[in-house]
């Protein structure tokens, strides 16, 4: 009775130092990196990267990863090995847009049981200090858009590109 009494202390005391975490959490967590680098890491919204390919690169990394801590390790040395963030000091708005964030949620960083407080703080960090610039996926539609509009004169959709919007005119 004695033997199981102690086995069952020690597997108690090995599970709660090392919480296991799961393909579907490991899978779901770096997504939602992924995508939240995509838009807020200077160095990725850039558009230098190639980001798809990066989401293949870390993936074998994050299937490897055991435990919470080394997935957080995983992720991190990723965040690292895409370059330095600078310290972003907002100029002060005259006007003040109202954006819609009503389904807008990064709760999920501060997640304990996913991320380890410095991989929380790095991006809560990033977050903070976001691109600011107009982003390159946004240039490279507008240039798409304008490429197939020179290739389709003939369509009975013209498009016009007006201060950075799209309108569309049917005839």
């Amino acid at each position: 009775m004695k033997k199981y009494l102690l086995i069952f202390i020690l597997l108690l005391f090995q599970s709660s130092f090392s919480k296991s975490i799961t393909e579907t959490q490991k899978l779901a967590a770096v997504c939602k990196v992924w995508g939240f680098l995509k838009y807020y890491h200077p160095n990725v919204a850039g558009g230098s990267k190639n980001w798809d390919e990066q989401l293949f690169l870390i993936l074998p990394q994050i299937e490897k990863a055991q435990t919470t801590e080394e997935f957080s390790l995983v992720i991190e040395n990723w965040i690292v090995s895409l370059g330095e963030i600078k310290s972003y000091k907002p100029a002060k708005s005259v006007n003040k847009i109202d954006y819609f964030d009503k389904n807008f949620d990064l709760s999920w960083i501060s997640n304990s049981e996913l991320f380890s407080k410095t991989l929380s703080k790095k991006l809560k960090f990033i977050e903070q200090n976001r691109v600011q610039t107009k982003q390159s996926f946004i240039l490279n539609l507008q240039k798409m858009i304008l490429k197939e509009f020179l290739k389709n004169l003939k369509t009975r959709i013209i498009i016009l590109i007006l201060n950075g919007q799209i309108k569309t005119l049917d005839f």
